[in-house]
């Protein structure tokens, strides 16, 4: 019969760890939200022929709600703009579609924007 002993430390096998995890999860999903935020913006300035200023600006990612929520902060007009809204249907007037545009683009690079926060806290697991 063989019998081992072994010890193990550090933050892989203490309550650090899972901290270390919960910061990550935290980050990432900070920086997918002020990419998909981004990303309307950057959209709507190409796309829309005039007087944007105030939509854009609105655009804003909101953190009371407990998890990052990209919001248009409620702009009366953003569900025509987007398409949503029901005076789409009676203009005929499809809309931009770039809030749901720049969230599908946003989640297809979630993992490169995850790699990119690793190393922030790949540290502190050491």
């Amino acid at each position: 019969m063989f019998t081992a002993t072994a010890n193990v430390t550090g933050p892989m096998f203490d309550s650090r760890g899972v901290q270390v995890v919960e910061d990550y999860t935290a980050a990432v999903e900070l920086a997918v939200a002020d990419d998909a935020a981004q990303r309307w913006r950057a959209g709507l300035r190409g796309r829309v022929r005039s007087g944007t200023g105030y939509y854009v600006d609105h655009i804003t990612v909101d953190l009371t709600t407990g998890d990052p929520a990209v919001t248009d902060g409620g702009v009366v007009y953003g569900p025509w703009l987007e398409g949503v809204g029901d005076r789409n249907a009676s203009t005929g007037w499809p809309g931009y579609g770039q809030r749901r545009q720049a969230a599908q683009q946003s989640e297809a690079r979630a993992v490169d924007i995850g790699e990119r926060q690793w190393p922030r806290f790949a540290a502190r697991l050491e």
